[in-house]
């Protein structure tokens, strides 16, 4: 993409933690991902290369770039990365996750900070992206002006150099990726979605514009509201659970009936003075 514009690094458009993509320590491996973009492989000699994540797809990110979260770089104490900063201006730093080993949040957290500034707290890869498995990326735009580093409303020193650090909270800060970009994020691709925004999205595109439309209707037409502990109003009959038996039949629905019903109580009631007056 036109918008994209690197920072040199040795030569390298951009610096990368690769680990052990290549299963090689010689130097000048590179990986082109996504937008064109060149990563080149890790050299940093803190930590331990892994490429556990190997066994992973990452849907969620671009085909290109999936290459990258299968590497990483760990390190027990505070894991540590560098760059030379060429001149003033603004920059954005692109930072890949992805989780491959744990299945929990609060497994693995840690703090990101650049020069000493915090721009990440307690960072839980597998809570951000509510997986493993998937891509995480961490977009952090900063503004150099002469020794002085701006990062939202912090303000940090800077005479040079950029310094990436992760430090530990719970078990080993790790990191996938770094790049290195000049401009704001603004400018740039969105980092991967979440997986439950794809699925979200997927199920969406699935449904009709009509089976929308019917289940609204069908909510309006047929949905009552609901609340806890709710009394029934004194003019409303109670809702019987179960039936009690068949229905009734009303005995003042047949005229014919009624007129039985009259003749038969003034017999009753005629009786006793038919019998009076025969015994007389």
């Amino acid at each position: 993409m036109n918008c994209i514009k690197t920072v040199n690094v040795d030569g390298c458009a951009f610096f990368v933690n690769l680990g052990n993509t290549y299963r090689r320590r010689d130097s000048g491996q590179q990986h082109v991902g996504a937008y064109g973009i060149v990563y080149r492989e890790d050299q940093n000699p803190q930590g331990t290369a892994s490429d556990y994540g190997t066994r992973w797809a990452f849907p969620n990110a671009p085909v290109e770039d999936r290459k990258l979260y299968e590497t990483e770089r760990y390190y027990e104490g505070d894991l540590i990365y560098s760059f030379d900063i060429p001149k003033d201006g603004n920059y954005v730093i692109i930072m890949k996750f992805s989780e491959v080993y744990f299945n929990n949040p609060g497994e693995k957290v840690f703090h990101v900070h650049v020069n000493d500034i915090p721009v990440k707290r307690s960072m839980d890869i597998f809570k951000e992206v509510g997986a493993a498995g998937a891509a995480y990326d961490l977009y952090v735009d900063i503004s150099v002006n002469k020794k002085e580093l701006t990062i939202g409303d912090l303000i940090g020193d800077i005479d040079g150099e950029l310094q990436i650090r992760l430090v530990p909270v719970n078990d080993n800060p790790k990191i996938n990726a770094i790049a290195i970009l000049t401009g704001t994020s603004e400018t740039l691709p969105p980092p991967p979605p979440l997986p439950q925004q794809e699925t979200q999205k997927a199920s969406a595109r699935r449904r009709s514009r009509k089976e929308v439309i019917d289940d609204d209707e069908e909510e309006e037409e047929y949905a009552e509201p609901i609340t806890e502990q709710s009394e029934p109003r004194a003019w409303q009959e109670p809702v019987r659970e179960v039936a009690s038996g068949p229905r009734t039949r009303n005995p003042f629905e047949d005229k014919n009936d009624n007129v039985f019903v009259y003749l038969g109580v003034t017999l009753v009631c005629l009786l006793p003075v038919v019998a009076f007056l025969m015994h007389m």
